[in-house]
């Protein structure tokens, strides 16, 4: 019986029917649903020959009885040809249930009938399917070949050995004598190639390769078998040699670069479709998003699906979703499958290989290279990468995070994990027996690498290593002791030497311990340590070199953010009104920008990049040269200058904006270009159009103006609705503008037909800052929710939402190429952010605690202070020891007060919107008392039985202590209520807000008895004089202001170079004390408005001032040597400073010990003076 069937010309177009009549739309659909190619389709319905068992499956996919479309002549008279081929199928397995691979096997077909590709390659590494596919092709175009043979080179047979049975087999087993030398058989081989047209299948090339070496190069003794492909794919014959192989050889690389008569194709995994018909085969039944997780474990490998089907059903009991529980992929089979590979690499391979499973995604070559120590040639590094490619044992990709223009490097999962389990194992005997070989050829932590991978390292590598050193020494201690006794091992050894063992001892220990207090790292080489996540307290680093390694930066909460244009420098303001800049390449801090007395709340980049321009509180903007870091001018500004200023394209002009809207000359800044007058309300924020014409500003009015810059017109209002704008922002070519409220929507305007685009809506909670992408697709939102969202400006649809953040967001900004956002708010912290991923590739974490208010207890010398880290502390003034930590809020504290019949009991005010009554003594929360927005004050009456407290949602509540009950809800305030006071007598309460007003309450009724008006921007702080007749007040204007209750202001007291914070009457004399953020306490004459003395803190700047008895001091020796009233001061650098403000002495400091308090640095080497002086800022020292 014939091998091919062809269909009877008459039935040609019964068969296409009989396609469409059975819902396949094209032959391609016919071809994938058979997993046949689609030429071999198309052979079928054109009337040509085809496999017969072929032939007879597509009839019945067809609903066609084969006998009846079938030209049953030609068989007859192609019975006859057929007796002259010859099939040789060896040892080839039966390929009967065979998945996928169409498009596969439709380009190899291609390659071997239609061009002149003489040797064809495919590649793949052990388990893809490497030798099922051989067959299946071979198959599929056995009718395109005279003769056919098919041999597996899996026991290494000697060319010799092998071209003896070729001989035979091409001969038909007629030769009687087969020749003796190699050469000669050869060239009898070749001769037959030439006479009949073959196909010549050889499979598991790996065999006669090297192991132990780089790939590609033959076995020794095996050398000839490259003289044989070679003659093969450069010789005059029409035959096909098909390898297989999970390397390619080298000579073959070679050819194929040169010339199409070599080609080769790499094998992946099975897609997900085709891995899933696997698993139902091998009797797996589970939900479809578990089998796709079951096939990208593997990489769609189909023995690897196979073998784990196996394990599923004898150990899972066919439970895919507990198999997948387990997290293991590499075992049993496979394991064994990656050993015989593993064991084929050379030595600078396995190094590749350990490197990248501990780099964890693709990593360029460059970036690779910088593993080593000392270097690696790139000679070296890229004959390993090409030898391991060669074997099928890593990948070059396009990394899908920073490195998205060059290729990367990196390994299936199955392999990774082998890989990761492999240097587990090598490192933990390697501790135990003291060899320390690869505990110094790798960092198992990078502590530099992005956020996300050291997090993986760190669960992955070091926390199992622990695990494993836990089980086999048994204790925490014994493994403590042995990994202290290893450092002293590489104690004044150098970098060279040491490598990166004593990073990784110190990592270890990181995980093993919760601190690394009284630590000895002296004389140590230190690389790839990451110290950011652990107190040092009282370590020793005393002659130690630091190499690549990660210490925590100190700055406050983040209040904007700005990238220059190249993209390479991102500025950052902070609460502690410093400016920080980062080279964004290596992730160094460049240096710190100090001058002003108050937060920053805008920076601009100019063009070029050179200088930056910070608008702050403190009614400045200062010019700063990037290079040296020198301020270049400060120009003064009205009240709400942070909000209201902006370069011009031009880079020669500032704009800010007051009663009118001036043009700074940055060169000249004592020429005004123009002002533009008639401008009637306070401009809230500006934002300057891209051609420089147009300014967009929001006002008091709560509507948004658009201002033509050439004739100082206003030409449109939006109406915004009952909401101040808080922020604008054009695209890149001016036809949109978007504005934010606290309102938890963004407007999207059309600024040329002037209408509404996009509401989106999304956020839960205010929105704190927007800003578009460079190619305007985009648009990025930070909010109070503490999420960052991207939204798409087309649909309004939200893309995505950014999770990280701990604490309020303030601010947001893209990279200039768009593909990245950075953020940053009230934890400390400047995220950098893969906008596609959702990953955070960095986290920049600060650290300060700074002390936002005090309050002493009127019987008991206990200073409770509201700290920065949620925490309130309870300090015995006598002792100047910490006696209770009270610890559950959630948020920054603001507020604290002590109950002034109860000392025992304390009341707490915090941004998590709650107030917590406390039992300090025992350290218990009596009640949480919720409220709407943050809660920035509280205060008790004089009884103790009712308790105040100011919010954010502008409103004061007045609540019963014993049942906690609202008395009263007192509204009238515009914006955040700030602070809260009763008077003495406690039937007046005072509120101060935002909204620049002070508002005198009757406590009994509710009623609002007196508002007064004068402030200039924002108040802090309010304080009754001790008979309850005058009132003084401080805030964001720079200015004390002193009201007496029953008229009127008496007058301003002016001094402060920045917002003033705190103030507190001396009831013994007719003076008053301030502090602020210009880092000094002044001491002002009440009668005659006289600043008597003014002292400098150099704390960061005041938070808040309170007069102290000293009855309640530790030293009572003080008493005599200061007559004079002593104050406290709580600071933004975490202090609490006891000062004698006459003789201008602090007396004394007291602060919760900082991560690196008392560290010792001595002859530290490696790091810059930035990060020396952030270190020093941390509690570390030098002598």
């Amino acid at each position: 019986m014939a091998r091919s069937l062809r269909v009877q010309q008459a039935c040609i177009g019964t068969v296409k029917l009989a396609v469409k009549r059975n819902g396949f739309l094209n032959q391609r659909a016919l071809a994938e649903t058979i997993g046949l190619a689609r030429s071999t389709v198309s052979n079928f319905l054109t009337g040509k020959p085809v496999d017969r068992a072929v032939f007879e499956e597509i009839c019945d996919r067809l609903s066609l009885n084969w006998q009846d479309v079938a030209d049953l002549s030609w068989q007859d008279a192609s019975n006859e040809l057929q007796t002259t081929k010859q099939f040789d199928w060896g040892d080839a397995p039966d390929v009967a249930s065979f998945y996928g691979r169409s498009e596969v096997l439709s380009e190899l077909e291609q390659w071997i009938t239609q061009t002149q590709c003489r040797l064809t390659l495919i590649l793949g590494m052990g388990g893809v399917g490497k030798t099922a596919l051989s067959v299946k092709l071979a198959e599929q175009i056995y009718d395109r070949f005279e003769v056919v043979i098919w041999r597996s080179l899996r026991n290494a047979p000697p060319l010799n050995q092998l071209l003896s049975d070729l001989i035979l087999a091409l001969s038909q087993q007629h030769v009687t004598s087969v020749p003796e030398s190699p050469e000669a058989q050869r060239l009898e081989v070749l001769a037959y190639l030439r006479q009949r047209r073959c196909l010549l299948v050889l499979d598991n090339a790996e065999s006669i390769l090297k192991s132990a070496e780089l790939g590609g190069l033959y076995r020794e003794g095996y050398e000839d078998y490259d003289e044989f492909f070679c003659a093969i794919a450069d010789g005059r014959h029409q035959s096909v040699l098909l390898l297989t192989s999970r390397e390619k050889p080298r000579s073959l690389a070679i050819r194929e670069s040169d010339s199409r008569s070599v080609r080769s194709l790499q094998l992946s995994g099975l897609p997900t479709t085709d891995g899933q018909q696997i698993l139902s085969a091998c009797g797996l039944i589970a939900e479809e998003q578990d089998f796709d997780r079951l096939i990208e474990s593997y990489t769609g490998n189909p023995l690897a699906l196979k073998i784990s089907a196996a394990t599923i059903r004898s150990t899972f009991g066919g439970n895919v979703p507990a198999f997948l529980q387990q997290g293991i992929a590499a075992y049993g089979g496979v394991w064994e499958l990656l050993d015989q590979q593993f064991a084929r690499l050379s030595p600078l391979e396995r190094q590749v290989m350990v490197w990248l499973a501990i780099e964890r995604e693709p990593i360029s070559f460059e970036a690779l290279q910088t593993n080593w120590i000392p270097t690696l040639s790139r000679r070296a590094l890229l004959e390993a990468l090409e030898s391991l490619q060669g074997r099928s044992l890593i990948e070059k990709v396009k990394p899908t995070l920073i490195e998205t223009s060059s290729s990367g490097f990196t390994q299936q999962p199955v392999v990774m994990e082998y890989v990761t389990q492999i240097l587990l194992s090598q490192i933990e005997h390697e501790l135990i027996n003291q060899t320390l070989k690869d505990l110094r050829q790798y960092a198992l932590l990078k502590a530099q690498t992005k956020d996300y991978i050291r997090a993986i390292q760190t669960r992955l590598i070091l926390q199992p290593l622990v695990e494993k050193l836990l089980i086999t020494l048994h204790d925490k201690a014994s493994v403590k002791f042995l990994l202290d006794q290893l450092l002293n091992v590489f104690r004044g050894k150098p970098l060279s030497y040491t490598g990166y063992a004593v990073g990784n001892l110190i990592n270890l220990l990181s995980v093993l311990c919760s601190d690394l207090n009284d630590a000895d790292f002296s004389d140590l080489a230190i690389a790839q340590a990451d110290f950011t996540q652990t107190t040092l307290h009282r370590a020793d680093f005393t002659n130690a070199t630091i190499h690549r390694s990660s210490f925590a930066e100190t700055f406050g909460g983040i209040v904007d953010l700005a990238f220059s244009s190249n993209g390479q420098q991102l500025a950052a303001s902070d609460s502690r009104c410093n400016i920080h800049l980062w080279d964004l390449a290596e992730t160094k801090k460049r240096m710190t920008l100090r001058g002003h007395r108050s937060w920053i709340c805008s920076m601009q980049f100019s063009p070029s990049g050179q200088s930056l321009a910070t608008a702050s509180d403190d009614y400045t903007v200062k010019l700063w040269d990037l290079e040296t870091g020198d301020c270049l001018q400060t120009l003064k500004g009205p009240a709400n200058l942070p909000h209201s200023m902006t370069f011009s394209t031009d880079e020669r002009s500032l704009i800010y904006s007051d009663d009118s809207i001036t043009f700074w000359n940055v060169e000249h800044p004592e020429q005004q270009i123009i002002a533009m007058q008639g401008y009637p309300y306070l401009a809230k924020t500006i934002a300057f159009s891209p051609d420089g014409q147009t300014i967009a500003l929001s006002t008091q009015a709560e509507t948004i103006e658009l201002w033509n810059r050439q004739t100082g017109e206003c030409e449109y209002t939006f109406d915004q609705g009952t909401e101040l704008v808080r922020y604008l922002a054009f695209n890149s070519d001016g036809t949109l503008l978007a504005s934010t409220s606290l309102n938890q929507t963004i407007q999207v305007w059309d600024i040329s037909s002037k209408q509404l685009r996009q509401t989106l809506r999304g956020h839960t909670q205010g929105i704190s800052k927007i800003v578009f992408s460079p190619n305007d697709q985009l648009l990025a939102s930070s909010s109070f929710d503490r999420t960052i969202k991207i939204w798409d400006i087309t649909t309004g649809d939200c893309l995505k939402t950014l999770l990280g953040h701990q604490k309020h967001l303030m601010s947001v900004a893209f990279t200039p190429d768009g593909q990245r956002v950075v953020s940053g708010g009230e934890d400390h912290a400047v995220k950098l952010w893969d906008i596609q991923t959702g990953q955070c590739l960095t986290s920049i974490q600060g650290y300060t605690n700074a002390v936002m208010s005090i309050s002493i207890c009127a019987t008991e010398s206990i200073l409770a202070s509201a700290q920065e880290d949620q925490s309130i502390r309870l300090w015995n003034l006598k002792t100047n020891q910490v006696i209770q930590t009270l610890l559950g809020h959630t948020d920054l504290v603001w507020s604290v007060a002590f109950s002034p019949q109860n000392p025992a009991i304390l009341a707490s005010a915090s941004s998590d919107r709650t107030v917590k009554l406390w039992n300090w003594q025992t350290g218990d929360c009596l009640h949480t008392f919720p409220h709407a927005n943050w809660v920035r004050s509280v205060a008790f009456d004089l009884t103790g039985q009712i308790l105040a407290s100011g919010c954010y949602d502008q409103s004061v509540t007045l609540r019963s202590v014993e049942t906690g009950e609202i008395i009263h809800q007192l509204r009238g305030h515009d914006n955040a209520v700030s602070y809260v006071i009763f008077s003495p007598d406690g039937k007046r309460l005072a509120s101060s807000s935002y909204d620049r007003t002070i508002r005198i309450w009757n406590v009994q009724t509710g009623t609002c008895l007196q508002t007064f008006q004068g402030h200039r921007d924002r108040i802090w702080q309010i304080v009754f004089s001790p008979d309850g007749k005058m009132l003084a007040s401080c805030g964001d204007d720079q200015t004390i202001k002193l009201w007496d209750c029953q008229r009127d202001r008496l007058r301003s007291f002016v001094g402060h170079q920045g917002t003033v914070t705190s103030i507190c009457f001396d009831p013994a004399s007719s003076q008053l004390v301030s502090g602020g953020f210009d880092q000094t306490l002044r001491l002002w004459d009440i009668v005659t408005g006289e600043c008597l003395s003014t002292l400098n803190t150099c704390a960061g700047g005041v938070l808040f001032v309170q007069q102290v008895s000293h009855l309640f001091l530790a030293n009572r020796e003080v008493e005599s040597e200061h007559s004079s009233p002593l104050h406290l001061s709580s600071n933004l650098d975490g202090t609490i400073q006891l000062w004698a403000l006459q003789s201008k002495t602090c007396l004394t400091s007291l602060q919760v010990p900082r991560p690196y308090e008392a560290m010792k640095m001595t002859n530290l080497e490696g790091l810059t003076e930035a990060q020396l002086a952030t270190l020093k800022a941390l509690g570390a020292h030098d002598q």
